[in-house]
């Protein structure tokens, strides 16, 4: 299975006037649907000291459309906490440009 990263080059501020970046990670295979495809959303704030990872088995489990889902990123505390996965740092190191 390939994967595809795709950076948002959007400024997403939260309340607190903070930058937030997001990178989606799709996956392509030739055997199944894109709705049983896993989907991956990573996130972190501009000064780079909170990582998360939101991913979903199948991309037609996201209740939310991508938009609304990084509002909730960045808008809820409780939800940002569920999804913190420090361990995806690494992740950053890409370049997506």
């Amino acid at each position: 299975m390939k994967d595809h990263w795709s950076y948002d080059k959007i400024k997403h501020l939260d309340n607190n006037g903070e930058q937030w970046h997001f990178v989606w990670r799709s996956f392509t295979d030739e055997n199944g649907p894109y709705e049983v495809r896993p989907v991956e959303i990573y996130f972190r704030n501009n000064t780079r000291t909170y990582f998360g990872l939101i991913r979903f088995e199948r991309s037609k489990d996201n209740p939310n459309m991508y938009a609304k889902l990084v509002e909730k990123v960045m808008r809820d505390l409780e939800f940002r906490k569920e999804h913190e996965a420090q361990e995806t740092k690494d992740v950053w190191l890409k370049s997506w440009k």
